[in-house]
């Protein structure tokens, strides 16, 4: 049948279940086991918080159709049709929420739970024996949007996009509860839960192994947690951290809006889903159960829905507020700094100012001077006479002639020699009249070379007399 009522049992209840799947895979390179799995907040897909050992925690999302039912009696072109759609899931964030130390050691926790956040929608938390830590993101909701714009407005799947998205992913983890502080040591947790009832608030109950429980307010942790993050950022900023690196970490500081926008929608969400409320008007007497239970009901629904996350919202503005005042006084602390540092930068200014017209007055005082040097210094210059400049003119014409003789000199020798190389001429087979002629031209080039021998010795002593004449010394003609 069609429709199954309180009085119709159909035999679909009987149908043996098929298994489908596997819709999410580990990492090939993960070392740490899955211990815990919650459902998480994704929008339209399916999102997924999967606790691991050693403290990690990975967020995944599956496609809706993994919800269908499927049985072992669907045809085989059901089965193909409902494999196409059924696409497998995907990992989109990893948290390691390890220390250093615990990483380099290697640590494992061998119990792990992870408890779903009821007020807070992209919040879960991390249950350890030694420590209980919290994870917020964003990511799976990114993740959702992006799968509706990739499907499109024609898709059925998937209603139209949201006008407001994040505009960039976000996580954030902080600790909520450590077993080490205030606690006997061998003490570990045992369980925790966290509670929607709007007079306790937001808060985290946690059963300890000595019987004990232990109250911890969530709200309070989280914003002690970015206080403390933003004192860090603002001390790292005042020991000379640059202004690109504290505009980063004010940037990544959570608005108070984004913070309170979810608890605002839940405010609008719990009124406009009750029905209008009026004074009452029926007397006591006339009260019966079911108007106390309706009574009670609608008390119960607006303290979930309306009263629980005003109060949140105040606290939120209460810490936001002490985080307000004391980002205020640092900035004025900050601003007194400032003002000391001008007021010295300008004493500095000013000493400088002095100096410089101190360095420009002796700056022209000592052009004048290099000046003068340098007019007294044209006079000291070296200068000859006309004679000595004559004199030193003739000793270079001297100088060219003598390398012309050299020059003559060593071309007659090379003749000679290769004369004197040659054999011998019979003077028996020699005209008398070549015989005659040579001795005339040989005793020709003796009177020659005397005479140029005798001029050369009259030169070499006129220059040496005039080089003691002028007190020059190392001058040599053949040179």
């Amino acid at each position: 049948t069609p429709f199954l009522t309180v009085q119709t049992f159909s035999a679909a209840f009987q149908w043996p279940v098929q298994v489908q799947g596997p819709n999410l895979l580990a990492a090939e390179s993960d070392e740490t086991s899955a211990l815990a799995i919650e459902p998480f907040f994704a929008d339209k897909l399916v999102g997924l918080a999967v606790g691991h050992s050693g403290e990690v925690v990975e967020f995944g999302v599956i496609s809706p159709s993994t919800l269908v039912p499927r049985f072992q009696h669907e045809s085989r072109q059901d089965t193909l049709d409902l494999d196409h759609e059924t696409k497998r899931g995907a990992s989109v964030c990893r948290v390691d929420l390890r220390d250093e130390e615990q990483a380099d050691h290697g640590m494992l926790q061998a119990a792990v739970g992870l408890v779903r956040d009821p007020i807070m929608e992209t919040v879960v938390h991390y249950v350890t024996p030694s420590s209980i830590k919290s994870i917020s993101t964003n990511t799976l909701k990114i993740t959702a949007n992006q799968v509706r714009e990739q499907a499109g407005p024609s898709s059925g799947m998937f209603s139209p996009p949201s006008k407001r998205r994040d505009a960039r992913a976000r996580t954030t983890a902080w600790s909520c509860f450590d077993v080490s502080s205030g606690q006997s040591q061998g003490t570990c947790v045992s369980g925790a839960v966290v509670s929607g009832d709007v007079h306790l608030g937001h808060t985290m109950v946690s059963l300890l192994s000595t019987g004990s429980m232990v109250a911890i307010n969530l709200t309070e942790a989280r914003q002690l947690q970015e206080m403390e993050a933003s004192r860090e950022n603002q001390n790292q900023a005042t020991k000379g951290s640059s202004t690109g690196e504290a505009l980063r970490q004010l940037q990544e500081t959570p608005a108070l809006t984004d913070t309170l926008d979810p608890l605002v929608q839940d405010v609008i969400k719990g009124i406009s889903g009750m029905s209008k409320i009026v004074g009452s008007s029926t007397p006591t007497s006339e009260i019966t159960p079911e108007v106390l239970a309706a009574a009670v009901a609608v008390k119960q629904r607006c303290e979930k829905e309306v009263l629980l996350p005003l109060l949140e919202i105040k606290e939120n503005v209460k810490l936001r507020r002490k985080e307000l005042e004391i980002m205020y006084s640092n900035m004025l602390s900050q601003l007194t700094m400032l003002k000391a540092t001008v007021k010295k930068l300008t004493e500095r200014k000013r000493q400088i100012e002095a100096k410089a017209a101190i360095v420009k007055e002796n700056a022209i005082t000592l052009a004048q001077r290099s000046a003068s040097a340098l007019e007294c210094s044209a006079d000291l210059q070296p200068t000859i006479t006309q004679a000595e400049y004559d004199y030193f003119k003739h000793i270079k014409k001297l100088n060219e002639k003598l390398a012309q003789y050299e020059q003559l000199f060593k071309e007659r020798s090379l003749k000679t020699s290769a004369l004197l190389e040659r054999k011998p001429l019979d003077r028996h087979n020699v005209e008398p009249n070549t015989l005659q002629n040579m001795k005339a031209c040989l005793k020709g080039t003796d009177e020659i070379l005397r005479d140029q021998k005798q001029k050369i010795r009259a030169i070499e002593d006129k220059v040496d007399d005039l080089n003691l004449a002028v007190g020059v010394e190392n001058v040599s003609i053949m040179g």
